[in-house]
């Protein structure tokens, strides 16, 4: 009985390693130069690398990175700090993670524009994407161009249709993510932020009703 009770295969168990990412900052704060900003770098990822291999032996199946490295139309300080600063460094845990187990998720959060960077991302090992924000990325481009190596997780607008928009709007928005975004799977769809507190109710229900109720025996694939 009480193997039967512990053990919950179905189950699926995700953990966060929370990182500040200075490289964001690097040229606005005076005296930090890549030299500075790469010694305070190396102990924070060998700590969250070790934090990945704890939580992968420890069972979870995938690894949360929060961290805001884009604003509404770009990325904060270009993708060149973060490409010679982060990029080798996320591969560097993502590799640790993924040498204790091999089909460990990766998730990387981070608001406002990244297309800039998603090749870069998904090329590190990355396959969890979030939030994709419909007001700064397109999910039917994200989807065409990396959906057959990512997840998409979000997608739903929370500037415009959610908050703004009408009942219709909403549903419309619902059907069309999941027909065209939840091709051969690769889809979590949710709100794409925090849903505000002025938020109309009846777009609330709209939303997670359409989505369930939706007849999947008419989506391709």
């Amino acid at each position: 009985m009480h193997s039967q009770e512990t053990s919950r295969p179905s189950d699926f168990v995700s953990g966060s390693v929370p990182l500040i990412l200075p490289s964001t900052n690097v040229k606005r704060q005076k005296g930090l130069t890549f030299e500075v900003l790469e010694a305070i770098y190396d102990p924070l990822f060998a700590l969250a690398a070790d934090m990945c291999v704890r939580m992968a032996r420890a069972g979870v199946d995938m690894i949360n990175i929060v961290g805001d490295v884009a604003m509404q139309d770009r990325i904060i300080m270009g993708g060149a700090a973060l490409r010679r600063a982060d990029k080798p460094r996320f591969a560097k845990l993502i590799a640790a993670g993924r040498a204790v187990n091999k089909d460990l998720h990766f998730f990387f959060h981070s608001d406002g524009k990244l297309t800039d960077l998603m090749d870069d991302l998904v090329d590190i090992g990355f396959d969890v994407i979030n939030p994709i924000q419909p007001e700064c990325m397109d999910p039917l481009e994200i989807k065409k161009r990396w959906g057959h190596r990512i997840t998409l997780h979000g997608c739903i607008s929370l500037q415009r249709t959610l908050p703004f928009g009408s009942v219709a709007d909403v549903k419309r928005e619902v059907e069309t993510l999941v027909r065209e975004c939840g091709r051969n799977g690769g889809l979590v769809l949710m709100p794409s932020n925090v849903i505000q507190p002025d938020t109309p109710v009846e777009n609330i229900i709209a939303c997670y009703h359409t989505a369930r109720d939706l007849n999947r025996s008419t989506l391709p694939n």
